[in-house]
């Protein structure tokens, strides 16, 4: 019985040695590694010990992200010469225009023409009539003219009597100047004749008829307005921002919107200073070379080809010219940076435009990607 319980203990410690041994096994095995693998070195040895100047392959990474990857063209300078495209209406030149109205108060009677008609020197264009207020105010001065005549000769033969006074006589004289004054400003006031003829004064095409039969225009205003058919210059409109490339003197080709007319050459003879009120487009005197008839009907549109002065300019691609709140700008490569240039666009010529600037023509400059770009900006640019 001893025996039995004897060996349950002794079975019970083999198994517990056994426990502990496996126990002190792994906690010994992290030792071993370490000791195999070298000495360990704690964070302030490695920082100690490694070359300051290395950088972490990370943070070279990033720098390279933070480069904007574009590509480049070198400006090539060029000389263009800009054409200016306007557009104006043929015949209604203000230089040359004539217009018919009236010199008295009247009543329109007939109206002989009609837009458009081509009118001789002295064919009729109106008949018109004196307002009959006007022509009441004539007789009434014919009237005192003839009355003052009468008082006249009836004193002076008083006087001749010694019936009447000189004073008496002088007085008389006087009125009947005055009445005679009142006949001669009716006269003129077109009431003393009855109804009278309005002529063309120049060969020309009717361009408009503004009044109707029965109307009482004011005196002066405008009864028609008639273009010259020796045309002798234009006028035509072109953007303002154009404007300031178009001189007096510059050479023009017309042509007018109308199939089979020809083409007309000329000269700018004025660059307007204002905006047109009603296109809201700078004015440009066109003077013909030379003078004569147009090809095209009055009131035709025309076409302008202004040929502008010579300009020396950087030929850059488009894609190559910012425009942002600061301006328009292209952006330089020097040393890796993108160095802003402000710039004027000159000449717009299709998939390239002419640009003028403090521009260095031997430093390339940045095209696609320069929209990503701001001043002093870091970039990668492939080889050239």
């Amino acid at each position: 019985m001893k025996a039995a319980i004897r060996a349950k203990w002794a079975l019970a410690a083999l198994v517990v040695a056994a426990a502990l041994a496996g126990a002190a096994y792994l906690r010994m095995q992290p030792a071993l590694g370490r000791s195999a693998a070298g000495p360990e070195h704690s964070p302030t040895d490695a920082a100690a010990g490694e070359p300051k100047d290395r950088k972490d392959p990370a943070e070279g990474g990033a720098d390279r992200a933070a480069s904007v990857p574009i590509a480049t063209a070198v400006p090539v300078q060029r000389t263009y010469r800009r054409k200016v495209i306007g557009y104006g209406t043929l015949g209604l030149d203000p230089r040359t225009a004539r217009v018919v109205s009236m010199a008295t108060v009247g009543v329109v009677r007939a109206v002989a023409a009609l837009p458009g008609q081509h009118v001789k020197p002295g064919e009729v264009l109106f008949t018109v009539a004196p307002d009959p207020l006007a022509f009441l105010a004539y007789r009434q001065a014919v009237s005192a003219r003839g009355l003052a005549q009468a008082e006249l000769g009836r004193l002076r033969a008083q006087r001749a009597d010694n019936l009447a006074t000189a004073s008496q006589v002088e007085t008389a004289e006087k009125a009947l100047s005055d009445a005679e004054a009142g006949v001669d400003a009716a006269r003129r006031q077109g009431a003393a004749a009855g109804s009278e003829d309005l002529r063309a004064p120049v060969d020309a095409v009717v361009t408009s008829i503004n009044v109707n039969v029965g109307d009482r225009p004011a005196v002066g205003a405008a009864l028609a307005t008639l273009a010259p058919t020796v045309l002798g210059g234009i006028t035509v409109g072109i953007e303002p921002d154009e404007a300031r490339l178009v001189r007096a003197g510059d050479p023009v080709q017309l042509r007018p919107a109308v199939a089979g007319a020809g083409e007309r050459t000329g000269h700018v003879a004025v660059v307007g200073r204002a905006l047109d009120k009603g296109t809201r487009l700078v004015p440009v005197t066109v003077a013909l070379d030379p003078a004569g008839p147009p090809d095209a009907p009055a009131g035709s549109t025309v076409e302008a080809e202004i040929a502008t002065r010579e300009v020396a300019a950087y030929s850059v691609p488009r894609s190559a010219v910012v425009h942002d709140a600061e301006g328009t700008a292209v952006f330089e490569v020097v040393d890796g940076k993108a160095h802003r240039v402000p710039v004027v666009v000159e000449v717009d010529d299709g998939g390239h435009v002419g640009v003028s600037g403090a521009l260095d023509g031997r430093r390339r400059i940045a095209t696609t990607g320069a929209y990503e770009l701001e001043d002093g900006a870091s970039v990668a640019e492939p080889n050239p």
